[in-house]
């Protein structure tokens, strides 16, 4: 028995998308010659942008200089406190730490890490890291678990949120990067709010993951119980999408990790991107200091 195939709505367009290209090439190839010259008024788009950001940092300068302000000190409050720990007291508290939150196994094994950094000569740019980490993870769990709780709750702002992470994790990290030193300069702040704006995506998926797997019987019963909104998104939503949202916590530090040593070329910050950097700049005499430092 022959079966006749089906023509659905998007074989046509696809279709029809071909046959406009195949005509296009046909009667217009000087079309195909776009990599000699552009065929969009890329300068004058330019210098819209230019314009644009020109106009925004005059009106908003206050802004920006509060924001950058309140980082830089958050920054440097947190570098000041982990510099005052001794490096021996810091592998003890790591142990002990890792020890009685899981095993001895993973104890002797942040030690270890953590007595890496002193023996290494990396301590300092260590903890200068650490300080940005400190900063940028909060700030990207706040953010996130915000736009996670938005994007559950409301179906608009879902499908709204949805495609702004797919953007966010699909432009390269170099390309908001540049817009942030022009708003903020140089620094640690542009770092910061790069690797937050990086780490944020993960956060915001998986709590918005988690709040919508919430089975529908224990919301039936926070009804007909009387529970009132925040009740019921304290007491049942939040516990019951807790393990997916620690899955977000733990892939936005992975995240704020990997960005802070990017931001490095932003940074002039005495920290191991920094030292990631020099060291690569310096070709193949210095591939081993790289390599430590990025360790």
């Amino acid at each position: 028995m022959v079966t006749s195939a089906v023509v659905t709505p998007r074989i046509l367009a696809a279709m029809a998308v071909v046959a406009i290209a195949s005509v296009m090439v046909i009667y217009a190839p000087q079309l195909g010659a776009y990599g000699a010259a552009p065929l969009a008024p890329t300068d004058a788009i330019a210098g819209g942008i230019n314009a644009g950001i020109k106009a925004f940092i005059g009106q908003f300068k206050p802004v920006l200089r509060f924001i950058a302000g309140g980082i830089d000190a958050g920054v440097r409050g947190v570098q000041s406190a982990l510099h005052s720990i001794p490096w021996l007291v810091a592998v003890t508290a790591v142990f002990v730490l890792g020890w009685r939150l899981k095993s001895l196994a993973l104890g002797a094994g942040c030690a270890l890490a953590v007595l890496y950094m002193a023996l290494s000569g990396h301590w300092v740019k260590s903890m200068n890291t650490l300080a940005m980490v400190g900063i940028s993870v909060p700030l990207a769990l706040s953010f996130g678990f915000a736009l996670g709780v938005l994007g559950a709750k409301s179906r608009r702002a879902h499908g709204v949120i949805l495609p702004t992470l797919d953007l966010m994790q699909t432009i390269p990290t170099f390309a908001y990067l540049a817009p942030l030193v022009v708003l903020f300069g140089f620094g640690p702040v542009p770092g910061v709010l790069a690797s937050m704006i990086y780490a944020a995506p993960p956060i915001t998926r998986n709590v918005m993951l988690g709040l919508r797997q919430v089975p529908q019987d224990l919301h039936e019963v926070a009804a007909m119980s009387g529970a009132t909104p925040w009740q019921r998104f304290r007491f049942i939503e939040l516990p019951h999408a807790r393990p997916q949202m620690l899955v977000g916590v733990n892939q936005s530090v992975l995240a704020t990790l990997s960005m802070v040593i990017i931001a490095a070329v932003i940074g002039g910050f005495d920290d191991i991107g920094r030292e990631v950097l020099v060291a690569t700049n310096k070709g193949s005499a210095r591939v081993g200091q790289a390599l430590g430092a990025g360790v």
